[in-house]
């Protein structure tokens, strides 16, 4: 009896191991993480992830981005002195102002993301290229005309002068007594505070509604070491007051470094100084759908 007892609490203690192993292995596939984060944060993880996507719902209609910067993404960087087109002795280097830009598209529209590096941000002028801001211009009229030095439909330039909160949002457009355009739903004289938005033509710096690109959207974020622009482009807007981007259209971008009052310096990703009278220094540039 006391040999088959024996053997018993062998095959119990065999049967308890396997036991307690099979529950490790359900443990593992759980996920480490997953079991990390419940220690951690003190709650399921099915709660965080369900957190997660009801803060991604509600984040999504007011997000600019309705395009993928995935693989077809064009990335530009705009670091050189070469690429300084105003105030070449008041550039110190990349510290105190560069950029990279990524350039993508879908059937919705076009995203441009700016990520600006800036040691010193600043945006009290009215005049939006004043300020520390980012110029955008684009050059969407057909292959026969594309790339000819004259402004005309399917040619504009946008600034957009960044937030001073966290996260600024574009809610609309308006004309500013100034060259600039508030996108806060107000007009009047900038306080350096909200996001601004302006549309230009040639020549003239001002306001234009023909060179708007209706149902655009603009967000600004602060970042460590400067700040972010990210802007959406409807396709349907292009083809409203301008043309619908082919393939290939032309490009560029402008960062203004202003550690004051008024702007200190600026680069260009390509072409000059006169990009907004002479559109024939953008580059071509084909972001893959």
């Amino acid at each position: 009896m006391r040999a088959q007892s024996g053997e018993t609490s062998v095959v119990f203690a065999a049967l308890l191991a396997a036991l307690l192993a099979a529950a490790a292995g359900c443990g593992q596939l759980v996920g480490t993480e997953d079991v990390l984060d419940v220690v951690a944060a003190e709650r399921p993880a099915a709660e965080g992830a369900q957190e997660a996507e009801e803060a991604e719902e509600v984040d999504s209609p007011e997000a600019p981005t309705d395009s993928s910067t995935g693989k077809g993404a064009v990335t530009i960087l705009i670091d050189s002195a070469e690429q300084v087109v105003n105030g070449k002795d008041a550039w110190d280097g990349k510290a105190d102002c560069s950029a990279t830009v990524r350039l993508s598209r879908n059937d919705k529209g076009i995203t441009v993301i700016v990520d600006v590096v800036d040691d010193t941000i600043s945006t009290k002028a009215e005049a939006g290229h004043e300020n520390d801001s980012v110029e955008l211009y684009f050059d969407v009229r057909p292959d026969d005309s594309r790339g000819q030095g004259v402004y005309e439909i399917g040619v504009f330039q946008m600034i957009v002068v960044p937030g001073l909160a966290s996260e600024a949002r574009s809610v609309g457009a308006s004309p500013d007594v100034s060259d600039s355009a508030r996108v806060d739903g107000s007009s009047g004289r900038p306080d350096g505070a909200a996001l601004r938005v302006s549309w230009h033509q040639s020549g003239t710096g001002a306001y234009s509604d023909w060179v708007e690109v209706p149902g655009a959207k603009a967000v600004s974020r602060m970042l460590q070491d400067g700040y972010q622009v990210e802007v959406f482009l409807p396709q349907e807007g292009f083809a409203k007051n301008h043309h619908p981007p082919g393939e290939t259209f032309n490009f560029a971008v402008g960062i203004n470094d202003s550690d004051g009052d008024t702007r200190d310096s600026q680069l260009m990703s390509s072409g000059t100084n006169e990009n907004w009278t002479d559109p024939s220094g953008f580059s071509p540039v084909s972001p893959k759908r």
